[in-house]
């Protein structure tokens, strides 16, 4: 098993998120109504909306910082 993590981790991140989007797709159009693959889902969009906010302003305050 750890050999197969560090095959994995040694992929190309774009790779590995091209990867993940494929096994998403299939497992979306394959099992539609499994609650779990929903819930993962809504839990990564919210992770997203949560942590978008700071990320815009830290970089915003960087850039500012960085002109003065």
């Amino acid at each position: 098993m750890k050999n197969l993590i560090q095959k994995w981790n040694s992929i190309n991140l774009i790779k590995r998120i091209i990867c993940g989007l494929i096994v998403g797709i299939i497992l979306g159009l394959a099992i539609p109504q499994a609650s779990v693959i929903s819930i993962l889902g809504d839990l990564f969009v919210g992770a997203l909306r949560g942590i978008a906010p700071p990320l815009v302003f830290c970089a915003t305050w960087e850039k500012a910082r960085k002109q003065t």
